[in-house]
């Protein structure tokens, strides 16, 4: 932890530690950033960890089709990409 008096370096400083922000600040880490994410409370404990949202296609409305799509193979090779396992459990 730093003192108050530190300086700390850094190439990008995200605001908020929900999914927009964790996610930003994975992939530009990945592309070599330093990155720091500055949270009030806990990462993805909020609305981002507990949302009612789902991985689907079925229900969505029809613009939201490719994004879905799209999201549903990312979630498939999430794994992957983070090098453990999520706990996502493809159904249906």
């Amino acid at each position: 932890m730093s003192d108050a008096n530190d300086i700390i370096e850094t190439d990008v400083l995200v605001v908020g530690g929900g999914l927009h922000g964790t996610s930003s600040a994975f992939h530009l880490a990945k592309r070599g950033a330093k990155v720091i994410v500055l949270e009030a409370d806990y990462v993805a404990r909020h609305s981002s960890g507990v949302n009612a949202g789902g991985v689907r296609t079925l229900g969505r409305p029809l613009p939201e089709i490719p994004l879905a799509l799209m999201s549903r193979e990312i979630w498939h090779s999430m794994g992957d990409l983070l090098g453990e396992d999520t706990g996502f459990v493809p159904s249906g």
